[in-house]
């Protein structure tokens, strides 16, 4: 059976939702619009509709912040049913893993930061090697959609709906802006489309298996990559393979992302930062995140002046953006902030500074100033006002309690 009958399988569906549930894949409210969309088997109009039509569907693009950034990158988004359809197709290809090598992380069953971690350091002491890393450039974006289609149809050659499908989708260039003009975009394998993983993961598929070949340690989590030595030679070696293989796809190295590290450097990966067996969030990271909640507190500070708000309106206002920034699962399936990290870092160091410098913010609040004075302001009478320590829900999660890492805005409005 191709992957494409299975999306008129009701079996497939309720086992697609099983997944969802056991691994936290959405927030309560998505999961109960998924469970009414198989149970009303709302699926089968939606599917015949995309697979009939010339063209399945017409995107939405919609900028999004990067994480730990104040850039934008450019995501695509269908609408709710279509995309339930894309996350069902995205559950069935995981029947090809196999297609990939045990060097890729990203967008795949049971791994994640940690896997890549203890893989590696079972074979190597990463503290005493050399590494070189490396971040490509809008990658989705920028892979060419002919090539990825020829991939397909080599690397699956028993799925010819789903090429056709794919066609249509990858070969359209045009997408609904939010001004709602249709416009043509450098779409890719299109960012924020559930599938666009599972394809970005197969275009770099033949490099991760040539670096396995030759036995280096190469690691990459779809446009993130790092590689380890104790040889600078090989690290060498690997800076001209990885140039040389993505300058054959037409790929950019984004330069400012570009790190070599000696032995007993601190090493950051994907926005952790490993050090004598610890893992955290990384510094720069922090730096970021700092900057966000220091200039909201400022904007908001401007607000109340102009506004003659109260202090408590206004504390909770940015409470309010603080929940939002950490907690939130946002509708456009962006991953939370928290789901990210508690599941990989082992210490609450970093997570310490977060909480501290938000506090700070609050108290800045009441006065416009950083002082003594801003500590009339009592820890509880901030607790009480709905904030939830980064700190305390770290700990809560690691005892299997997941009700903080991912709040829908009705909680965040309640709290």
């Amino acid at each position: 059976m191709e992957i494409m009958d299975g999306l008129l399988d009701e079996k497939k569906w309720y086992a697609f939702l099983s997944d969802i549930v056991l691994n936290h894949k959405m927030n309560s409210a998505q999961i109960i619009d998924l469970f009414q969309f198989i149970r009303d088997k709302e699926y089968v109009d939606v599917v015949n509709r995309m697979m009939k039509m010339p063209l399945p569907a017409t995107p939405r693009l919609v900028e999004v912040n990067k994480k730990g950034t104040n850039r934008k990158r450019k995501v695509f988004v269908f609408n709710d049913a279509e995309m339930f359809v894309f996350k069902m197709i995205a559950f069935l290809l995981k029947s090809y893993d196999h297609l990939f090598c045990e060097n890729l992380y990203s967008f795949r069953s049971n791994r994640n930061v940690k896997n890549v971690l203890y893989d590696v350091t079972k074979r190597i002491n990463i503290y005493n090697c050399y590494s070189y890393k490396i971040d490509i450039h809008d990658y989705f974006n920028s892979i060419d959609p002919v090539e990825m289609l020829e991939l397909v149809k080599t690397k699956l050659p028993g799925e010819p709906k789903f090429y056709d499908f794919l066609s249509k989708i990858l070969l359209n260039p045009v997408a609904i802006g939010e001004s709602g003009k249709e416009s043509v975009e450098k779409r890719g394998v299109m960012a924020g489309v559930p599938i666009s993983g599972f394809l970005a993961n197969l275009y770099l598929a033949d490099m991760d298996f040539k670096f396995r070949d030759n036995g280096i340690i190469y690691v990459r989590y779809s446009d993130d990559i790092i590689c380890f030595s104790y040889q600078k030679d090989e690290i060498d070696y690997c800076e001209a393979v990885i140039q040389e293989e993505l300058a054959k796809r037409k790929l950019l190295i984004n330069p400012k992302k570009v790190k070599k590290t000696m032995p007993s450097e601190q090493i950051e990966y994907l926005g952790f930062k490993f050090y004598d067996g610890n893992i955290d969030v990384a510094d720069g990271n922090v730096q970021k995140i700092k900057g966000k909640l220091k200039r909201k507190a400022k904007s908001l500070y401007r607000w109340k002046c102009s506004k003659n708000a109260s202090d408590e309106r206004t504390i909770r206002a940015y409470i309010r953006f603080f929940m939002r920034k950490f907690y939130n699962n946002p509708s456009n399936g962006e991953i939370t902030w928290c789901r990210w990290y508690f599941p990989v870092i082992t210490t609450d160091k970093q997570l310490k500074t977060i909480d501290e410098y938000a506090v700070s913010c609050i108290r800045y609040l009441t006065t416009g100033r950083y002082g003594k004075k801003n500590y009339n302001l009592r820890y509880e009478q901030i607790k009480n006002a709905g904030y939830i320590s980064l700190v305390n829900s770290f700990w809560k999660y690691k005892k299997g309690d997941y009700r903080t890492w991912e709040l829908s805005d009705k909680q965040i409005e309640r709290e």
